[in-house]
């Protein structure tokens, strides 16, 4: 949600399960999103605050002082509660513990829209932990926007600087699925010549 309202001394899991109790609004009409996701995802360890989102209709009828955040967007705050409106999709939902959560990738999209200086680790962090569950992750992102021929490039040698260097560029299909593909230096060499014979053969470019 991006806003500059703080209040009190960060939250763990546990203290903002706690907090949660406390909170006299309908869970099934609201997510937790932004800082307090990623802590009860296990992404960071803590947050200054909870940040959380409804519809629009359900905002209204909520009953707590009103402020402008950081993206021209009215919010409403209580204790250590700030919540906004339509601030998520209900495809990018998961659950925990009976309470509905903001997606990381969601989290992660809602970070870089807010681009706080702050926040740089946790975007790196949790674009890494992503990656990490998809090594396809930043492919499928470009085949959304259409673009049908993706490149891997590498280098192997001492650095353009220093040299000698060898530079490369394979583009595979979309569907393309090799079983133990992902790092060279980990497969022996017998397995890397393997490798390569198919991918020459087998490669769009």
């Amino acid at each position: 949600m991006c806003y500059d309202y703080e209040i009190g001394d960060n939250m763990n899991k546990i203290e903002i399960l706690n907090k949660l109790k406390e909170l006299e609004l309908d869970k099934e009409k609201y997510i937790i999103i932004s800082g307090a996701s990623l802590v009860l995802q296990d992404i960071i360890e803590e947050t200054s605050d909870i940040d959380l989102s409804c519809s629009e209709n359900y905002y209204k009828e909520i009953k707590w002082d009103t402020k402008m955040g950081h993206l021209d967007k009215e919010i409403k705050y209580y204790d250590v509660f700030e919540i906004s409106s339509n601030l998520y999709d209900e495809k990018n939902i998961v659950e925990f513990d009976g309470y509905r959560l903001m997606n990381l990738e969601a989290c992660l999209e809602l970070k870089k829209k807010c681009n706080k200086s702050k926040d740089k680790k946790t975007i790196e962090k949790l674009d890494l932990y992503l990656c990490s569950l998809d090594n396809k992750r930043y492919e499928k992102e470009l085949y959304k926007k259409n673009i049908k021929y993706i490149g891997g490039v590498d280098e192997v040698g001492r650095g353009p600087l220093v040299g000698p260097v060898v530079a490369a560029c394979c583009v595979l299909d979309k569907n393309f699925e090799l079983e133990g593909l992902t790092d060279s230096k980990k497969l022996s060499e017998k397995k890397r010549d393997i490798f390569y014979d198919y991918l020459i053969h087998n490669c769009v470019a």
